[in-house]
């Protein structure tokens, strides 16, 4: 009986493992590949999520979503890993979008300040320690 036992704790030890690895391997979804489940300007965005966080990150965030987001340069920064950050303009002083590119795209063409741009990425929702921001991370420029 005891047999038994220790070989059903191995058998589940070993299955929990590999579960595990399965999941920590897992490849990401490529944003830039994917087709775009919901299409937003980032005002349209920043609106739905200042309005309505909860509804909002149920129909953005959720099940890895791609969304396809345009509007207009704020400003632009450089990450330690070789990654760019884009802000968009929202057309209110209480928030902005912010876009954190892949390195692949953080290398494509000349961005700048005040021209129009449009992205896909993943959403991650709202956050507010200093000022409203919605997240998107892992975008792609879209040409």
């Amino acid at each position: 009986m005891k047999k038994y036992i220790l070989i059903i704790g191995i058998l589940a030890i070993v299955a929990g493992v590999g579960f595990g690895l399965m999941k920590y391997f897992k490849p990401t979804k490529d944003f830039a590949k994917s087709e775009a489940d919901f299409s937003v300007t980032a005002q349209q965005l920043f609106t739905e999520f200042s309005k309505d966080e909860k509804n909002s990150s149920a129909k953005y965030v959720h099940n890895d979503k791609t969304v396809e987001i345009s509007g207009v340069i704020q400003s632009i920064s450089a990450n330690s890993d070789s990654t760019k950050t884009i802000i968009l303009s929202v057309g209110n002083p209480d928030g902005d979008v912010c876009c954190t590119l892949t390195q692949e795209a953080s290398v494509e063409g000349k961005l700048s300040a005040g021209k129009s741009i449009k992205l896909k990425g993943q959403c991650t929702g709202l956050q507010e320690l200093i000022a409203k921001e919605v997240i998107l991370i892992r975008c792609a420029i879209v040409q």
